[in-house]
């Protein structure tokens, strides 16, 4: 699945921007991907400056805002479609989504409300603590594969 010129045709969706969804977007831009749809609620702080992809002028911004100006900045063809207000239930997700929230949560909510869908080609599921980080990947195509994806969310925040 993962390689640029699968990635080009498809439609990819990246929720949450923070440490780890913010730089993967910039591999989206730097890799030529034509277009994405990006989730986030949140806005720029000058502490998220240490280990997320944005700069100082980025302060104040929402980082949906602030994730297109900089992939735009990369690649400034790239189509970025935002949504400010985060992921939300009902939301429709389809072909790669790169789940990369900060929320057992909401990372579980978001597979389970999609866990029939079959629009959606595969899940990648990024976690990261200040020592460790993990990453997850899921063919949507099989309903065996989504519920041992769904079964690493077993746990509380």
């Amino acid at each position: 699945y993962f390689n640029p010129e699968t990635l080009r045709n498809a439609e990819i969706h990246v929720i949450g921007l923070g440490a780890i969804g913010s730089h993967v977007c910039e591999m989206m831009a730097r890799t030529g991907i034509p277009k994405i749809d990006v989730y986030d609620f949140d806005t720029v702080e000058d502490h998220n400056l240490a280990n997320q992809n944005y700069f100082a002028d980025d302060i104040g911004l929402t980082k949906t805002e602030a994730t297109a100006k900089n992939c735009n900045r990369i690649n400034p063809e790239m189509q970025i479609r935002m949504h400010n207000k985060g992921w939300e239930p009902g939301t429709r997700l389809s072909g790669f989504v790169f789940i990369c929230v900060d929320n057992i949560d909401l990372r579980r909510q978001i597979v389970t409300d999609n866990q029939y869908n079959t629009t959606i080609d595969a899940m990648f599921d990024f976690r990261m603590g200040l020592e460790d980080a993990q990453h997850y990947a899921c063919d949507w195509s099989k309903q065996e594969n989504i519920e041992a994806f769904l079964s690493t969310m077993n746990f509380t925040h």
